[in-house]
């Protein structure tokens, strides 16, 4: 099976899709469950179960100025992250196209962390890491 050192991200009306580089070591895929743990008055617990998500963190290598066709720079995935507004357009869903070209619908979730790699901080020689999370519509416990 082909893999590819990048994910597509497109917004939800196809006015930006991009390629960002990945950094396969810093990829975690994590189930996280819905629930709420109480306390009974007589001593025992209480526990309610939801769903089961898949969420996915991905560092992603971009630079200030992309010179490569395709490709995103800093603020193009900082576009993605601002994306908050469930009936705008584009909406905040997401289609993420990962490195088998498998799409998945998810919603970038969590923090915008980034760190610079090197002195340079603007222009095509200023490189950026940054730690983005995904988390997956549809990828349930039984879903998955």
């Amino acid at each position: 099976m082909t893999h590819y050192k990048y994910f597509t991200l497109t917004n939800s009306n196809s006015s930006l899709s991009k390629r960002f580089r990945v950094i396969s070591t810093m990829y975690a895929p994590i189930l996280e469950k819905a629930q709420s743990i109480n306390h009974t008055l007589d001593g025992g617990i209480d526990i309610s179960q939801g769903d089961i998500h898949e969420t996915h963190t991905y560092g992603v290598r971009v630079r200030e100025t992309e010179t490569e066709q395709d490709y995103g720079d800093k603020d193009d995935l900082k576009a993605f992250f601002m994306l908050n507004d469930p009936n705008g357009t584009p909406s905040d869903l997401i289609t993420l196209t990962d490195h088998f070209g498998v799409n998945y619908d998810v919603y970038m979730t969590g923090q915008f962390g980034q760190a610079l790699m090197g002195v340079e901080i603007e222009g095509v020689d200023a490189w950026y890491l940054i730690q983005v999370q995904f988390t997956f519509v549809g990828l349930t416990q039984e879903g998955s």
